[in-house]
């Protein structure tokens, strides 16, 4: 189900497919590959570069043209077409997995971020944030990444939707991530491209410090909403606080708060505990979190938010096969993470969750690892290892295979 209406963002005409691989406004055509819209503007090389080659019937050179495209903060070169013809083949033969794919598209450090970012106090917040207040909508998450925060609710057959500037962000996203999920590629103060087609949480997480006009994007966050919908930003970095030098335009609490009139806000590390506890995080005035990291706020237009469970995603569906977190090594029997740098040791600091363990047990291991016996709590100790597993995958000790980059 597509929760979004796609328009034109030069022209804001409605877009509709003219071709299997292109959609067409009124005055330009915008290519497609994978049943992902390129919406990008200020690219109209790439744009007809790669609508060149898909109208010659050259789809894989077309999606290479693509994911040579990178956002304003990479901090390496771009791939060549010629190298992202390689990538495409080897995925879609399957020899090349998301790690090596990041890689290979020279992600760079963001390729770290990636790979540990299911286990870091930053994405239990985003859990929390929208277990809390995601409240019955369906989700929408813009900078969506690789689509992992969407996942959990797209796991559990919730109406999810994903936007990124970044077109192999997306493009790995279908991969290996969230295949069936509406997927869009545009900047969203760079015109209204997509509409919701109904209500929608709209969430953005870890993220929105990165916009450098952020009240055009507050408003384009506000506006996709839609009517009775509502607004999450997670993990917006505090400008007062010592972040070792993190990129984007950083604001205060109060900056970040007067964006949304009459939202909520909060610390965001209380929604870590949220997450872990079950116990809802408690909002405050901006003023009261003048020194935090980072805040999290929650806005709906004319409407009272009231909170919800906020460990909804703290435990794996049914029969998902779990698997020790690789991010972790052992030593003297004990589990502690390993980084993959120093910066983000320091950035994952309070990620004690992680280093406070025992290794799992083989009995505990097995069960995690055997989809058959989830349904079947049928004695004393199949309670007990199932308990067991529920409690470490909350702490992220163990992971769903797939979040297990």
């Amino acid at each position: 189900m597509n929760l979004l209406t796609l328009h034109d963002p030069d022209t804001g005409a409605p877009l509709t497919a003219d071709t299997p691989h292109s959609l067409r406004g009124r005055d330009g055509r915008w290519p497609v590959c994978d049943g992902v819209p390129y919406l990008r503007t200020g690219r109209d090389v790439i744009r007809h570069e790669a609508l060149r080659l898909l109208d010659a019937g050259d789809a894989d050179g077309g999606l290479a043209v693509l994911l040579t495209d990178q956002d304003p903060f990479a901090p390496v070169a771009p791939p060549t077409v010629d190298e992202c013809r390689s990538i495409v083949t080897d995925v879609r033969a399957g020899r090349c997995g998301v790690r090596e794919a990041m890689a290979r598209l020279h992600f760079g450090p963001v390729a770290d971020y990636f790979a540990v970012r299911t286990s870091t106090p930053t994405f239990l917040s985003g859990l929390g944030l929208l277990s809390q207040y995601g409240g019955e909508l369906p989700v929408v998450e813009v900078a969506c990444g690789l689509g992992q925060l969407i996942r959990e609710p797209y796991r559990r057959r919730w109406p999810v939707a994903g936007i990124d500037l970044v077109f192999s962000k997306l493009w790995l996203a279908r991969q290996f991530v969230v295949p069936d999920a509406q997927l869009v590629c545009g900047d969203i103060t760079g015109g209204p491209f997509a509409t919701a087609t109904r209500g929608v949480t709209v969430l953005c997480h870890d993220a929105f410090y990165f916009f450098p006009d952020k009240p055009a994007a507050a408003v384009a966050l506000m506006r996709l909403a839609g009517t009775g919908g509502r607004v999450l930003v997670g993990h917006a970095h505090n400008a007062a606080a010592d972040h070792g030098g993190v990129a984007g335009n950083l604001l205060m609490s109060q900056g970040y708060a007067d964006l949304f009139r009459d939202c909520k806000v909060f610390d965001d590390a209380s929604f870590t505990a949220a997450h872990l506890t079950g116990v809802p995080a408690e909002s405050d005035h901006p003023a009261a979190f003048e020194d935090v990291e980072a805040v999290s706020l929650a806005w709906q237009e004319w409407a009272e938010l009231h909170p919800r469970r906020p460990d909804a995603y703290a435990e794996p569906t049914g029969g998902t096969l779990l698997a020790l977190n690789p991010l972790l090594q052992v030593a003297d029997g004990v589990l502690t993470p390993l980084w993959p740098s120093p910066k983000f040791a320091a950035e994952y600091r309070t990620a004690d969750y992680l280093g406070v363990e025992r290794m799992p047990s083989a009995a505990v291991l097995a069960y995690a690892d055997d989809s058959l016996l989830w349904d079947h709590v049928d004695s004393q100790e199949l309670r007990e290892l199932r308990d067991e597993t529920l409690r470490l995958a909350r702490k992220r000790i163990l992971l769903p295979i797939e979040d297990a980059l």
